[in-house]
């Protein structure tokens, strides 16, 4: 009986241990929806951990990227960038650190835009 409750207490112990990890992460998912010439949303915060998925709409004509940007919306060496498409599979980002992100579109640099504020 001893050994069936130790397996008990350790196995909560375990479960209560993972939830913490989930929520001290902050892990969880935005979703921006990509229609033609548009973000939305286009400006969020999120906490550090946070995936953003970016999902083209199946009504698109146009083509459109998710790239990573400086303050002045133009693309940042070594960012992160999806691939050129009107529509298709979503693109994914972890925002790891803490700070302001930008993401731009680089067909539609000035009317796709995206300001992240990434908080603890």
């Amino acid at each position: 009986m001893r050994k069936v409750l130790l397996v008990f207490a350790v196995v909560g112990l375990l479960a209560g241990l993972a939830a913490t990890a989930i929520a001290v992460s902050g892990a969880g998912t935005k979703t921006v929806s990509i229609t033609d010439d548009q973000f939305t949303p286009h400006k969020f915060s999120i906490k550090k951990g946070t995936i953003v998925r970016w999902v083209w709409s199946k009504d698109n004509v146009d083509e459109h990227t998710v790239t990573q940007a400086d303050k002045h919306f133009d693309p940042k060496d070594h960012g992160f960038s999806s691939k050129e498409q009107a529509t298709g599979p979503s693109f994914a980002h972890r925002f790891k650190k803490t700070g302001t992100f930008y993401v731009v579109c680089l067909v539609h640099p000035t009317d796709m835009r995206i300001k992240i504020s990434v908080r603890q």
